[in-house]
């Protein structure tokens, strides 16, 4: 049982604090324990039928994934635990580690349908992999972009990278278009279209 701040702040008046014993009589707390003030945790906390203490971490400018990578190495070479402790790391890091394990599936997946999509809108091997060789060329100058602005690696700029990629792709299809409608244009009524006008 835990008193309010207001009944245990008076240590004398715990004491005089009556409980009923088995044989029915009162009996004043202080004869059945000792009470004193000692510092303890403000709250128990328990997970998985064990008990926990949270360390809660503000990693400044850096990404949380920095952060726990190095405070995991600290604390491997410099911490031994006790049997039937264990470190865990939870918050955003938690969170950002299941959107990478969901990432590595969703990610190829979503590759091989826009692959498949553009070859059945070119019907060419050779016109997709031209859209397909432009897109590599977004992600290095959207990773460099990240990179000079000071930005972190986190969930919304791999999903901002993953828009432009897209956006790429439909801007190749437009101008693969536009090139092969100029191109029927110009050489329409002739035989053999040379360099010059091409």
């Amino acid at each position: 049982m835990r008193y309010q701040r207001d009944f245990r702040s008076d240590l004398e008046a715990l004491g005089r604090v009556l409980v009923q014993s088995s044989s029915n009589r009162q009996v004043a707390l202080s004869e059945l324990a000792t009470i004193r003030m000692a510092n303890a945790p403000a709250m128990l906390r328990d997970q998985d039928g064990l008990l926990t203490g949270y360390v809660f971490v503000d990693v400044g400018g850096r990404s949380s994934a920095d952060y726990v990578a190095q405070a995991r190495r600290e604390l491997h070479n410099k911490l031994q635990l006790p049997a039937g402790y264990a470190v865990l790391w939870s918050g955003q890091y938690e969170s950002a580690e299941r959107v990478r394990q969901r990432l590595l599936l969703v990610v190829p997946v979503t590759l091989v349908l826009i692959l498949l999509l553009l070859y059945f809108n070119t019907r060419s091997i050779a016109k997709t992999a031209i859209i397909t060789l432009a897109v590599p060329f977004s992600a290095v100058g959207a990773l460099w972009m990240v990179y000079l602005l000071g930005y972190n690696m986190s969930i919304a700029v791999w999903v901002g990278i993953i828009a432009l990629l897209g956006i790429d792709a439909e801007t190749g299809v437009f101008m693969l278009l536009y090139l092969d409608l100029a191109f029927a244009q110009a050489s329409r009524g002739k035989e053999r279209l040379t360099r010059a006008p091409l």
